[in-house]
């Protein structure tokens, strides 16, 4: 997989989203070892700026991705902060 800058609530969504539909896995499935409901995922891949940082770490984890902070290259006008 090839890294993704990743500024606004939006991209962080369709991310895990299209992460989850590559491995093949269900809601409940990419849940089940790591400790998540199905509900929980559907809300981190529609609306991640109401999860907890907790359930992104815990998805991150079932869907073998780390996160990574680094300094931006740029100001990005486009985005949301």
């Amino acid at each position: 997989m090839t890294p993704q800058s990743i500024t606004i609530a939006s991209q962080l969504a369709a991310a895990l989203r299209e992460r989850r539909s590559r491995l093949g896995l269900t809601q409940a499935q990419a849940g089940a070892n790591v400790g998540l409901l199905p509900k929980t995922i559907s809300a981190l891949e529609s609306a991640p700026e109401k999860s907890t940082i907790d359930s992104l770490l815990k998805l991150l984890a079932a869907l073998d991705l780390q996160l990574v902070l680094e300094p931006r290259e740029s100001h990005d006008s486009g985005s949301e902060w």
